[in-house]
C-alpha cells in the first residue's frame, strides 16, 4: 500500500509545473489609457523605419483595444492588443486592420517584452530564419 501511494504521489508531483503560465497574469494598468508615441522602429535589416510613425498616437485600452490617432486627435486605426506569458515570457501582441504595403503592418507581432513600465515599453521580435530581430519602443506623451 506504501509504494501504490509513493507511485501515485510521485506521478502527481511529475505532472504539475512550475511554469504555469496561465497562473501569470500579467498587469497592463501601466500602460492603460495614456497616449504613447513610438519613438523607434528598427527593421529586421537594420533600417530605422520610426519616420514611418510620426504624426501619430497610440492609446492601449483596459479592454485590449487598440487605438491609432492622428496628431488631430481623430482615431486613425482600431485593432487590438494582448498581453500574455509564453513559456515564462511576456509576450505583446499586436492586430491592426492593415495591408502589407502599410507601414503599420509591421507592427502585427507577436512581440517579446523587453521591458514595460509606466513611461516606455520596448519590444522585439526575432525573425524566423534567422532574419535578425525588429525592434519597436513606445514613449508616454
Amino acid at each position: 500500500m506504501k509504494k501504490i501511494f509513493f507511485v501515485l504521489s510521485l506521478f502527481y508531483l511529475a505532472s504539475c509545473s512550475t511554469s504555469d503560465d496561465n497562473s501569470v497574469v500579467p498587469t497592463i494598468a501601466n500602460i492603460t489609457d495614456k497616449n504613447w508615441k513610438l519613438t523607434e522602429y528598427i527593421d529586421k535589416k537594420g533600417r530605422n523605419k520610426t519616420s514611418t510613425f510620426n504624426g501619430y498616437y497610440f492609446v492601449f485600452t483596459d479592454n485590449s483595444i487598440l487605438e491609432v490617432h492622428k496628431s488631430d486627435n481623430s482615431i486613425f486605426l482600431k485593432g487590438s492588443y494582448k498581453i500574455f506569458m509564453d513559456s515564462g515570457r511576456e509576450k505583446f501582441e499586436i492586430s491592426l486592420p492593415v495591408n502589407d504595403d502599410d507601414g503599420f503592418s509591421e507592427l502585427n507581432e507577436d512581440w517579446k517584452t523587453v521591458s514595460r513600465n509606466s513611461t516606455k515599453i520596448e519590444l522585439q521580435n526575432e525573425s524566423g530564419g534567422g532574419g535578425g530581430t525588429d525592434t519597436v519602443k513606445f514613449e508616454k506623451l
